[in-house]
């Protein structure tokens, strides 16, 4: 066969086959018309609206069933999850959400409004030392909810990373028993933005706040910080090279030795005021370098 045939071939070939499926699709158009309606309707529903969490018939037994939907399905509304009264057993790892903005945010909250009816808790590992990992991952709300940590040696509870921004985590508690760990912690040198931590309660761990990195809007207000910083390199709040910090009306007590406040190379704004801090030991109160603000 010289090339001549075996173009004619290929033609009359691919002639055939185009025949065939326009033949299929007429003879078949309601089967196709289901199943495209089924894989859009069905197979990727985004989320939207509120949803249950644990508890009697809810939406999405455990918190890791409803990550798995957010990461399946993305959002294209504001979600909130409801989270009923428990403990919950669980370590979650949070990727970038398709459908998330400003608008369509995500909330993690207590049902009942109240912190101390949802525990999350979990023994970590040294490859996987936290309790929720939120990996590039944007506007996320945790509201209402208690992180807790009983291990030895790995006791990062929430942990962000690869440019996590416009996160708030508020009215919530950081409980762990351990001084070996971060409540709050950002990982890597990626840009952070619009970090905001309010209204929480910080108890025990080496660091009850740590970000480092390109940091930008960080807010840290009215938290309280119980039992932080109690070695010489432990500190309640801590904050390398952020471009823009503000700390204010938090109360830090019994740090022993450690620094209640430590910023240093803060470019463009950083505020400190109105924080209460009780030192019980030879620690610092607040400690700044090469920082400019007021």
């Amino acid at each position: 066969m010289n090339l001549s045939q075996l173009n004619v071939l290929i033609n009359s070939l691919y002639a055939y086959l185009i025949y065939k499926f326009h033949h299929f699709i007429k003879c078949n158009a309601l089967l196709v018309f289901i199943f495209l309606l089924m894989m859009n309707t069905v197979g990727f529903a985004q989320l939207s609206g509120s949803y249950t969490i644990g508890g009697t018939s809810p939406d999405y037994a455990s918190l890791t069933e409803a990550v798995n939907a957010l990461s399946l399905n993305g959002i294209n509304a504001p979600v909130v999850f409801n989270i009923r009264t428990g403990v919950y057993n669980e370590q979650l790892a949070i990727e970038e959400i398709v459908g998330v903005s400003s608008t369509n945010t995500i909330t993690f909250q207590s049902e009942t409004n109240n912190a101390s009816d949802v525990t999350i808790q979990h023994d970590a590992s040294s490859s996987k030392n936290y309790l929720i990992f939120l990996d590039g991952t944007d506007h996320i709300i945790l509201d209402g909810l208690t992180f807790q940590t009983s291990s030895g040696s790995y006791n990062d509870m929430l942990l962000l990373n690869n440019g996590t921004s416009n996160i708030s985590v508020i009215n919530s508690v950081f409980s762990s028993s351990s001084t070996n760990g971060s409540s709050i912690y950002t990982r890597g040198n990626t840009l952070f933005e619009n970090i905001l931590i309010e209204n929480n309660a910080f108890t025990g761990n080496r660091y009850g706040i740590y970000l480092s990195g390109n940091l930008i809007g960080a807010t840290i207000n009215n938290n309280q910080f119980t039992s932080n910083a109690t070695s010489t390199s432990y500190y309640t709040i801590y904050s390398d090279s952020p471009d823009s910090l503000i700390i204010s009306n938090n109360e830090i007590s019994n740090i022993s030795n450690g620094s209640g406040i430590h910023v240093s190379s803060c470019e463009k704004g950083l505020v400190i005021e109105n924080n209460q801090i009780y030192n019980q030991g030879s620690g610092i109160g607040i400690n700044v370098s090469s920082s400019y603000g007021s």
